[in-house]
């Protein structure tokens, strides 16, 4: 799937967040952490970066299924409902 990454994400009254939020920020910023307490091994890392560089470069990124259930994971444990919700959105459209 192509996911068009400098999409802004915006708050439920439809204005952008005021830091500027995009689809490729968040995403990137979900990949590049880890959640407390998670266990990753040197590949799952290496994955993780390898993925998130790709995102960060393209404005619209080719993903592979695996990619999506990747992206989904992290920004689940990472953000709150409103971010999740347009991500999931946007992975799914």
């Amino acid at each position: 799937m192509l996911l068009k990454v400098t999409a802004p994400l915006v708050g439920f009254d439809g204005s952008p967040f005021t830091d500027g939020a995009t689809l490729r920020s968040v995403i990137v910023n979900a990949l590049a952490g880890m959640a407390e307490g998670e266990q990753l091994t040197g590949e799952q890392k290496l994955e993780r970066y390898r993925l998130a560089k790709k995102i960060h470069v393209e404005d619209e990124a080719k993903l592979r299924a695996e990619d999506v259930v990747l992206v989904k994971a992290v920004v689940a444990a990472a953000y709150g409902p409103l971010v999740v919700g347009q991500v999931f959105e946007a992975l799914e459209a």
